[in-house]
């Protein structure tokens, strides 16, 4: 779960089961914690409605709780992310001054590219894990707050790769 949204509509799904006596999902755990009447409800039911929803079931398992991989995965591309932000935000400074004060036309023509260089791997690979969710979203025909932001990012990043280039009028 992503967001407080995704922990609503899973709550309110699983709630909605006859037999289930108390629901709560809580995104910052991305836990479902489910009471319900084993003579009313068999649990496949519980993992069913979440699944239909669009999200995965598995049975809470304590030593899973800390994946080191997937947790080390995800500070690698954190930490990507944020140096390739870092070194964005301080070459975009050229162009900034560009507005001000005349600068020299290789840096105008250029840094364009060198921006677009950097902004790759934080859009493809820092952002895989979002994409793909909305990828696998996108083929079940579900829209949820991965589309939404994938498709801003993604609009975003098209948009600036393919604009046409205005020619500047200096004085």
């Amino acid at each position: 779960m992503w967001c407080n949204s995704c922990a609503w509509l899973v709550e309110h799904g699983v709630k909605g089961l006859p037999g289930v006596v108390s629901a709560e999902a809580s995104f910052a755990t991305d836990l479902l914690r489910v009471q319900f009447q084993p003579q009313l409800l068999p649990p496949s039911r519980i993992s069913e409605r979440v699944s239909k929803v669009g999200y995965r079931v598995a049975e809470f398992n304590p030593a899973t709780l800390g994946d080191a991989d997937e947790n080390r995965d995800l500070l690698l591309r954190f930490g990507l992310a944020a140096f390739f932000w870092l070194n964005i935000m301080t070459f975009s400074l050229a162009l900034y001054v560009g507005y001000f004060e005349r600068i020299s036309g290789s840096v105008r023509l250029y840094m364009p590219f060198v921006l677009m260089t950097l902004a790759t791997p934080v859009v493809f690979y820092c952002g895989y894990p979002l994409l793909r969710v909305a990828w696998f979203g996108f083929r079940s025909c579900t829209v949820r707050m991965e589309s939404l932001v994938s498709l801003g990012v993604l609009a975003a990043y098209f948009f600036s790769v393919f604009q046409p280039r205005r020619k500047r009028r200096d004085g």
